[in-house]
């Protein structure tokens, strides 16, 4: 793997922009119900994912219950190294981030694949 960052991205916070951007585009009707959670960067990790989401499904959750924050991690190093362009960066973000908040919304990786979203 390469691990010397693209000249196309000039630092963490280009990189941070995107996951906001991201982020801020997913519709209301989603946002409005996207509550105690968390969404933030790391550098890499051991598994080389993209992203992952901890915490318990929205869909597995009981009204009478509190619950910890839920966190979405999006994983810098291994999106950058999978992107051939800027361009390219900004959908893998996109589609990362809308896969994690599937997760947290319930929906599993077979159902995103019967959809044609993995």
């Amino acid at each position: 793997m390469n691990s010397v960052k693209p000249l196309f991205l000039e630092d963490n916070k280009v990189f941070e922009r995107m996951v906001k951007e991201a982020v801020e585009n997913i519709p209301e009707l989603f946002i409005q119900h996207m509550t105690n959670l968390e969404i933030k960067i790391e550098d890499d990790n051991e598994q080389n994912l993209l992203g992952v989401f901890e915490g318990i499904p929205l869909i597995d959750r009981y009204n009478d219950q509190s619950y910890m924050p839920d966190v979405i991690t999006i994983y810098e190093k291994p999106l950058i190294e999978i992107s051939n362009s800027i361009e390219e960066l900004k959908v893998n973000i996109r589609e990362t981030v809308l896969h994690e908040v599937a997760h947290y919304f319930g929906i599993d990786d077979g159902d995103l694949e019967k959809m044609g979203r993995y």
